[in-house]
Order: C-alpha cells, then sequence, then structure tokens
C-alpha cells in the first residue's frame, strides 16, 4: 500500500505538467468555435456568390438579384401551372367541374333562401371591391416605393449602413479574439 501512495505522489505531478490548463482548453475551445464560424462564413459566401470582405453595397445589389429572380421565377411557375391546366383535360375538368359544384350550391341558395342569397351576394361585392381597392394602392404604393428617389433607396442605404456597421463590428470582434487567443496568461 504506501508503494501505491509513494508512486502516486512520484507520478503525479508529471502527469499534470503535460495536462493542459483551465486557459489552454479555453482558448483552445474559443479558437476552434472562431474556425467553425470562419468557415461557415466561407461557405456561404461562396454559395451566394460575395467577395470575402462584403461591403453593404454588394450585398443590397445581391438582394435586388435575388428578388428580382425569384420574380421571375414565381411568373414562369404561374404561367406554367395555368399552361397544364390549360393543355390537361383531366385538371381542366377537374377545374370546371368545381366551379359547377359552386355555381350549383349557390343557385340552391338563392332558391331556398332569397334573402341571405341577397345578403352573400352583396357581402362578394363588398369583398371583391375591397379586393380590387387593395391591390391597386398596393400595385400604386409599389410604384411611389420603386421609383428613383423613393423609400427604397432609403431602406437600401439603411441596410447598407447597418451592414457596414455590422461588418465593421464583427471584425474588430474577431481581431479581439485573435487576440485572446495568441495571448498566453
Amino acid at each position: 500500500m504506501r508503494f501505491l501512495l509513494v508512486a502516486l505522489f512520484a507520478f503525479v505531478p508529471a502527469i499534470l505538467a503535460d495536462a493542459p490548463t483551465g486557459a489552454d482548453t479555453i482558448q483552445q475551445m474559443i479558437k476552434e468555435g472562431n474556425d467553425k464560424l470562419q468557415k461557415a462564413l466561407d461557405d456561404m459566401r461562396k454559395q451566394l456568390g460575395v467577395s470575402e470582405n462584403p461591403s453593404g453595397d454588394e450585398l443590397v445589389k445581391l438582394m435586388k438579384e435575388k428578388n428580382d429572380k425569384m420574380g421571375e421565377e414565381i411568373k414562369k411557375w404561374r404561367a406554367k401551372v395555368e399552361e397544364q391546366i390549360k393543355n390537361n383535360p383531366d385538371a381542366s375538368a377537374a377545374l370546371k367541374n368545381i366551379k359547377d359544384k359552386l355555381k350549383e350550391a349557390q343557385d340552391k341558395l338563392k332558391k331556398e333562401n332569397p334573402d341571405i342569397a341577397k345578403n352573400a351576394e352583396k357581402l362578394g361585392e363588398s369583398i371583391k371591391s375591397t379586393w380590387d381597392s387593395i391591390t391597386q394602392e398596393v400595385e400604386k404604393s409599389y410604384k411611389d416605393f420603386s421609383k428613383k428617389g423613393g423609400k427604397q433607396e432609403d431602406i437600401e442605404n439603411v441596410f447598407k449602413n447597418i451592414v457596414d456597421a455590422g461588418v465593421k463590428a464583427a471584425n474588430e470582434l474577431k481581431d479581439g479574439v485573435d487576440k485572446a487567443i495568441n495571448k498566453k496568461p
């Protein structure tokens, strides 16, 4: 038993001398986390086609391009769906069947409950009128928003400034982390 105690006291300091200190472990964790974050950001930049240190202008341009591309894709998709419905007899028949059933239900309601049918018709006209007004106002607002010198430019400038400030803050944080990693206690 004494031999074990003596051996333990003799070898423990030698083993502990090679063990990492708490500060070394924390620095290593910070470094590994930083490396993983940097790799994820690099991968994302490559996927989006953005430079290594993007400016706010570059990101605003990228967002516009992606937004325009998405709008075009939606238009193509809608045209494709309409074309499929028009060219597919089964889809056309199903759509006609739905319209016929709705018309049938409407006629039945008019016959059995004329007052309710009138109110429902007025409500439908009111909803359609409201919808038309809303869509016209949205279109008008979008045109005003998009025109040169409109709110879109203001928002883009604010976004650009936020991105630039965020990039600056991120670089300062990265520099601080790099200093902390490379600094030995």
